[in-house]
């Protein structure tokens, strides 16, 4: 099989050496170097910033691409390759698109990902917070009587926020841990699985873990805070007149 190599690979490999006819050993077997080409900034595509290597891909027999490189632009040329290709063969089938029309159409494919990930997240952290400030405001209200009695016996109601705080923070700070784990396996399973794509992901990145624990933590504390100051200042008389 063959590959084609970038400028920046040639020169960490083989320095002064001509790179054609030079083979790399890769997993899918050893593949013969027919051409180097130009470096490519990473950050247009999303790639990384390791040398670049193309490999033949695996031919279908109905589908065939081709490339061609034009100094002008816009819809003239494509139309001028189109009315080539079928002057060799009229019944081909040619559709003419330029490289920024495919990477306008991968990158579109990529936001809507992202969109749509931002979009479940959020109804996640909804429906979580929703579920923290339910189970607490519950726990509160069985509570209630007890939570009045402290405070008639003289309980600070800074310690009874806190208590009600540790209470409800402690499944929170469980779930957080487990979800971490699951967050970091899942994020290492779609790189494995997205390598092929034009999308890169880090699944390394502690400052993005980091920024996701602490907006659940942020929601978590928001959801528990009120109904741990209605405990807190619960009213002692009645309290003590309830059954």
């Amino acid at each position: 099989m063959a590959v084609i190599v970038s400028e920046d690979l040639a020169r960490r490999f083989f320095r002064r050496q001509n790179p054609l006819g030079a083979t790399l050993v890769f997993p899918e077997g050893v593949m013969t170097i027919v051409g180097v080409a130009k470096d490519i900034a990473p950050l247009r595509v999303g790639g990384s910033e390791n040398p670049s290597v193309w490999k033949t891909g695996i031919r279908d027999p109905n589908r065939t691409f081709g490339s061609v490189r034009f100094a002008t632009q816009g819809l003239a040329t494509s139309q001028n390759v189109r009315a080539a290709i079928r002057e060799i063969d009229p019944n081909l089938v040619v559709i003419a698109r330029n490289l920024q029309r495919w990477i306008d159409l991968v990158t579109e494919q990529m936001w809507n990902m992202v969109t749509l990930i931002v979009i479940l997240g959020a109804v996640a952290t909804v429906l979580a917070t929703t579920g923290i400030y339910g189970a607490v405001s519950y726990s509160v209200n069985q509570r209630m009587r007890d939570l009045g009695i402290r405070v008639a016996l003289g309980a600070q109601r800074s310690d009874i926020v806190r208590e009600l705080l540790v209470m409800g923070g402690r499944p929170v700070v469980r779930g957080l841990v487990i979800g971490s784990w699951l967050s970091v396996a899942m994020a290492a399973s779609l790189r494995e699985n997205l390598k092929g794509s034009p999308l890169r992901i880090d699944s390394t990145d502690p400052l993005v873990y980091g920024a996701a624990l602490g907006l659940l933590a942020v929601a978590g504390l928001g959801a528990m805070i009120v109904p741990a100051r209605r405990g807190a200042n619960s009213d002692p008389l009645e309290s003590l007149r309830s059954e």
